[in-house]
């Protein structure tokens, strides 16, 4: 499979292994399936095919339940398999390589690896990642935030697999376009890395996607993150 084929199945598991080293491949046809460390270890899949990928999942369920930037066909694949612990639904924004965004309107800085605690405590998705996930995240960069009398007052960053995320601002500093801002940097310094551009935002986060469209982002598909169940297999019958 190519580079390109890989990106167009699955941005997030590209993006990904541009920078981490496969901890083991599966292949099965034209189905490539690819395990991926970092606070799990998640599989990220590189198929169209029901039956390749299904002949495939009992020896990838040995190795990891996670599973990463997934389809909505793959979701129901593996609910065959096992009883979802959890699923994390997003909806995948892709930006045009055609794309641009201004310059801030406003002083915008690196965040620090000891801001890590501060955006923990007020994060939304603390089941899902941990303060040390956070930190590895700043010191691999880019990760922005705007601070006021020195007090952080937003901030994003980029996930694992190279998404835009982890944007937050603040209650007592919101209405004054920090988010835009700081979303624009990230953008501009992603495109001077030649790295792809996407985020993944919750269904139900209508501030944040109108962000997105308003930064010129074009509204992709469902995407969704799961963990199976332990020890509970179902039959496919």
């Amino acid at each position: 499979m190519t580079d390109r084929e890989r990106r167009n199945l699955n941005i997030n598991g590209y993006s990904f292994f541009m920078k981490n080293t496969p901890a083991r491949t599966f292949r099965k046809g034209k189905s490539e399936v690819f395990l991926g460390k970092s606070d799990h270890l998640w599989a990220y899949i590189f198929s169209s095919s029901v039956p390749e990928l299904d002949s495939l999942l009992p020896k990838i369920m040995e190795e990891t339940l996670y599973f990463a930037a997934v389809e909505e066909w793959v979701l129901s694949l593996l609910k065959t398999k096992s009883e979802a612990e959890w699923v994390l639904s997003t909806i995948r924004f892709l930006f045009p390589d055609e794309g641009h965004v201004k310059k801030p309107d406003i002083p915008v800085e690196c965040l620090k690896p000891e801001d890590a605690e501060i955006i923990y405590a007020e994060s939304d998705y603390q089941a899902y990642a941990d303060v040390s996930y956070i930190r590895e995240r700043i010191l691999a960069g880019p990760a922005v935030c705007i601070r006021k009398g020195g007090e952080l007052a937003a901030w994003a960053m980029t996930h694992d697999d190279g998404a835009l995320g982890v944007l937050h601002v603040r209650p007592q500093w919101r209405r004054e376009h920090l988010a835009e801002n700081l979303v624009r940097v990230l953008i501009r310094e992603k495109q001077k890395r030649k790295e792809p551009l996407f985020l993944n935002i919750e269904p139900d986060n209508r501030a944040s996607s109108s962000l997105a469209l308003k930064l010129g982002f074009r509204e992709d598909k469902p995407i969704y993150w799961v963990k199976l169940a332990e020890g509970c297999s179902l039959s496919s019958d």
